[in-house]
């Protein structure tokens, strides 16, 4: 049995999560500096005295280059012009992994290497502990309507496109027996790029982030996706999860999953918040009939504004 074990990430929370952490995990992104959201975790943590891992990788998910640094900000180590596989499983096997207790904040972390990164701690490069946290935005920054009207937020400057082969796991060999699960976000495009491409023969099975982070925001979500949702004729299977909570949509996934895997091949694609994400990723390691797809958005600087909340996760209970 897996215990829902998340905490709020509070002024009480953190002098003890500071004593907790070994290893530290951020996104290496050029806009860490200036985005309150990204330093947002680091910053709660003000006891801690570990080493601070910045992972990253390009549009594509083919580069890798790392920054260590210490409590005090001081480099200690950083390359770059890696290939991310086998890169980062090499960058994590020369580190004391299986004596640490590993922390990755997935606020501002390249999905493709949370993926790996979900896949390497829980099957591969075990931690002693494996946590994980994630900062809600306040806002988001909206599109300038005499521009387009095709979307409410700015969040991507484009998508490379569906790729059913992601960081960790195998390539999938298509069949006709596939349904699509996919939590949705506020931009129409992806999922209705991702569905086209995919064309499943057993249908789309939509996730709503519910209760979302800011209230209201799940009614947008719906409002932008709600072509995709008819014509997929998928208005009656949207399926409701706690837009914060990787627990939830691992357990969903559980009853998803025991009622139609006999029937079909499920494709798992985040598409949603990023708790969510980091949930299927789990679950697809977890469950390896199941497969991640995923379109590779590039994520615009400076997308959120202002910090509504930080959350932690306690995720050793997956380590197999």
């Amino acid at each position: 049995m897996i215990y829902q074990e998340k905490f709020d990430l509070n002024t009480t929370s953190a002098e003890y999560f500071s004593q907790q952490i070994d290893i530290l995990i951020i996104g290496l992104r050029d806009d860490r500096s200036r985005d309150e959201r990204c330093n947002h975790v680091r910053n709660s943590l003000k006891q801690f005295k570990g080493s601070i891992f910045y992972l990253g990788t390009n549009e594509t998910a083919e580069s890798f280059e790392y920054e260590v640094k210490d409590e005090n900000n001081s480099l200690l180590d950083k390359q770059n012009g890696l290939t991310l596989i086998p890169g980062l499983k090499k960058f994590l096997a020369n580190q004391s992994i299986s004596t640490s207790s590993v922390c990755i904040d997935i606020t501002c972390l390249s999905q493709p290497i949370l993926f790996l990164l979900v896949k390497i701690f829980l099957s591969e490069i075990k931690p002693k502990r494996l946590f994980a946290s994630y900062t809600e935005p306040k806002k988001y920054l909206k599109v300038n309507k005499v521009l387009t009207d095709d979307e409410e937020f700015e969040l991507y400057d484009g998508i490379v496109g569906c790729n059913y082969s992601v960081p960790g796991f195998s390539k999938i060999n298509r069949n006709d027996n596939e349904m699509l699960v996919a939590p949705f976000g506020f931009e129409r495009q992806r999922l209705i790029s991702i569905y086209e491409n995919v064309e499943p023969k057993g249908g789309l099975i939509p996730i709503l982030g519910f209760p979302s982070f800011v209230p209201g925001w799940d009614l947008t979500a719906l409002y932008m996706n709600y072509k995709v949702l008819s014509d997929a004729e998928s208005e009656q299977k949207i399926k409701l999860c706690d837009a914060s909570c990787p627990f939830g949509i691992y357990e969903l996934l559980k009853l998803i999953n025991s009622i139609y895997s006999q029937d079909f091949r499920l494709l798992l694609a985040p598409l949603g918040t990023r708790p969510h994400a980091l949930g299927m990723a789990i679950f697809a390691t977890k469950y390896k009939d199941c497969h991640l797809i995923y379109d590779f958005p590039i994520e615009k600087n400076f997308r959120s504004e202002k910090v509504l909340k930080s959350s932690m996760y306690h995720l050793s209970g997956f380590i197999d």
